[in-house]
């Protein structure tokens, strides 16, 4: 699952010219507004390589985060969470 996530990472920053965030949910939400370039690549990488876990659901960290996204922000949900529990805390994200 990293290796995806660094390499569309990778993908957006370095070879489309992309502005890429990260908004991760673990021990400390981590939060990253979207930016182009190589150092947020590096940010993004080492916060990744950071990131510790919760004792939070999925669900609780999407609550938390719908204050951080803005409307016509596009969101790629990467997660090992397969109860899902957390989609109706996500359904509200797709519709504004």
């Amino acid at each position: 699952m990293v290796t995806f996530v660094l390499s569309f990472v990778f993908f957006s920053l370095a070879i489309a010219g992309l502005a890429v965030g990260l908004l991760a949910g673990g021990a400390q939400m981590t939060w990253l507004p979207p930016l182009p370039g190589e150092s947020q690549q590096w940010d993004i990488f080492r916060n990744l390589a950071l990131l510790k876990p919760s004792g939070n659901s999925l669900g609780q960290t999407l609550k938390h985060m719908k204050s951080y996204l803005k409307n016509r922000t596009s969101l790629i949900l990467i997660t090992a969470d397969t109860t899902g529990d957390w989609i109706e805390d996500l359904l509200p994200m797709m519709w504004r």
